[in-house]
């Protein structure tokens, strides 16, 4: 288990643009500066338990919050090129991350009998809801994906495995725009000297 604060000071941001005189013509350049102040905060735990000696079982969750606090803007007032506007901004949480993240991985193996060394694995991970604009509400939606897979190991040598990702085949992003992969399948056969 860990717990987390971590502070950053000087965060370089974008104030506004500011008119320059290029060779006798006016342009305007894009000022940044250190006035930036943001925290991070959490915590995340993982635990194993072995039930029987041919049963583990690893669950684990996370939580994360990530806000930007304030601004050293003091000594901007008054310039009348400085356009951040932090009115609604400040303590907001961070877009592009889930606040919660869970799994849950079990693995059984066959101990003797004629499925010996048979392994069922079965895994479920959760994604909170993912912020694309917080002041909008826009979010991709939370998830639980779930995978599974049947592994046989023949002679210890030969293993032959069939792995099944997103087994109820839920439609989730990854990104934006790009959607994550529908339930898929993959089979494979392996030997080790």
């Amino acid at each position: 288990a860990s717990a987390f604060l971590i502070k950053k000071r000087n965060v370089v941001m974008n104030l506004g643009k500011m008119p320059v005189d290029v060779d006798g013509e006016q342009v305007e350049k894009t000022v940044q500066a250190q006035v930036g102040q943001y925290d991070s905060r959490g915590f995340d735990m993982d635990v194993t338990i072995h039930p029987w000696s041919t049963l583990k079982v690893t669950g684990g969750v996370g939580w994360s919050d990530y806000r930007r606090r304030a601004s050293n803007m003091d000594w901007a007032v008054g310039l009348p090129w400085v356009t951040l506007d932090e009115n609604g901004q400040i303590n907001l949480r961070a877009t592009g991350v889930p606040r919660t993240t869970f799994y849950l991985y079990a693995d059984y193996t066959v101990p003797r009998g004629v499925l010996k060394d048979l392994s069922v694995h079965l895994s479920g991970n959760y994604t909170d809801k993912i912020y694309s604009s917080v002041v909008n509400n826009v979010y991709d939606p939370a998830r639980f994906i779930v995978d599974g897979g049947v592994y046989y190991t023949i002679k210890s040598h030969v293993t032959l495995s069939v792995v099944v990702n997103n087994i109820f085949n839920k439609h989730y992003f990854i990104s934006a725009t790009k959607l994550g992969k529908p339930r898929n399948f993959m089979a494979t056969v392996s030997y080790n000297f």
